[in-house]
């Protein structure tokens, strides 16, 4: 991949992320600014706060598993396996808040949190896969993108499985 090209790249990912914003800002100025907010209190502040210390845990112990495995192979892999870590972690806190139902902030609900992962989702493949096929014309770190596009794929079967989850509780509830 040349430096044209990349920056080429780079270009069409503010385009689309532009493009994307204005269609949300669309949408929220058509059905005003949130239909159904959610409950955020005080046990959502506590479930988070949680989710971040097992997130940071995970991190730590990622980060001393990386290094011994470097300093044992000898093969570095840098940014690149840091980046890995920060996106476990992330995976962790952001799959423990929604399997708890501790959204981030009012205007949180499964359907954004799935709309952005799926724009996220696209666009990590869509750098991510051709360092798989043709790591030799890629970028060294572009890897980490398909990494982060599998984290995303976890992270929209576990808002699809708590969704199903809570549908069948309200069935349930209804009988």
């Amino acid at each position: 991949m040349s430096q044209r090209s990349y920056y080429m790249c780079i270009l069409a990912f503010l385009s689309v992320l532009t493009i994307f914003l204005i269609i949300i800002a669309i949408v929220r100025i058509k059905n005003g600014k949130n239909a159904e907010p959610n409950e955020f209190d005080e046990r959502q502040k506590l479930i988070r706060g949680e989710s971040f210390k097992y997130a940071y845990a995970i991190l730590i112990l990622y980060l001393l598993f990386n290094s011994v495995i470097e300093d044992l192979t000898g093969k570095y892999r840098g940014a690149a396996g840091i980046l890995l870590g920060i996106f476990v972690s992330l995976a962790v806190a952001i799959i423990l808040c929604i399997w708890k139902d501790a959204f981030f902030n009012r205007d949180s609900t499964g359907k954004s949190l799935t709309v952005s992962n799926i724009f996220l989702l696209i666009l990590d493949f869509y750098w991510g896969i051709p360092a798989i096929l043709d790591p030799k014309n890629t970028y060294p770190y572009d890897i980490v993108f398909f990494y982060a596009g599998v984290l995303n794929i976890l992270i929209l079967a576990v808002i699809a499985v708590k969704t199903f989850k809570d549908r069948r509780e309200k069935d349930v509830e209804s009988l």
